[in-house]
C-alpha cells in the first residue's frame, strides 16, 4: 500500500495497486494488463528452469 501522500504508480488487472519497488510473481498464468497512472518502467522476465528440491 502506498505511503500517505504517495502517488499510485500502476494498477495490475485482477490484483490491485502497485507502487514504486513492488514486485509480483505469477506462476502458470496467462497475460495480465498493467495500467500506469504516470510514466513508469516495468521489468518483466520469464524463467524456463525449475529448482531442484
Amino acid at each position: 500500500m502506498p505511503a500517505c501522500g504517495a502517488t499510485l504508480i500502476a494498477a495490475l488487472e485482477g490484483t490491485g495497486e502497485l507502487d514504486e519497488g513492488d514486485a509480483v510473481r505469477f506462476t502458470a498464468t496467462g497475460g495480465h494488463q498493467v495500467s500506469a497512472t504516470e510514466p513508469a518502467e516495468i521489468l518483466v522476465w520469464e524463467m524456463h528452469a525449475t529448482f531442484a528440491v
